[in-house]
């Protein structure tokens, strides 16, 4: 699974395949992406209740991709939405964000 978190559009767009032609659209050289699997779960929610990833109107900034590689969908899904939680509690825009099921 992938996910687009847009700080500026305040929202999350799920990707349950992988291989969406949408992926290879929005996706930029350069773009931070956040890989996500069963080994490495608890540190890397910990680095972003630590807010190591900061976000902001700066084009460097205004987005993130989390790639997905657990061995539940459901967990993965669910994760998005705790993600969603974490970063709302620091910044403002998250509080309304909407999650988006694209593919």
């Amino acid at each position: 699974m992938k996910v687009y978190i847009s700080y500026t559009k305040a929202q999350l767009v799920i990707h349950t395949d992988a291989n969406c032609a949408t992926i290879k659209e929005e996706a930029r050289a350069g773009e931070r992406v956040v890989i996500i699997t069963n080994d490495n779960l608890v540190d890397v929610m910990q680095l972003f209740i630590k807010r190591n990833w900061k976000f902001g109107v700066e084009k460097l900034k205004n987005d993130l991709w989390l790639d997905l590689t657990l061995k539940d969908a459901k967990l993965e899904e669910s994760l998005v939405f705790v993600v969603r939680s974490i970063l709302s509690s620091y910044y403002k825009p998250f509080q309304h964000s909407e999650v988006i099921y694209h593919c």
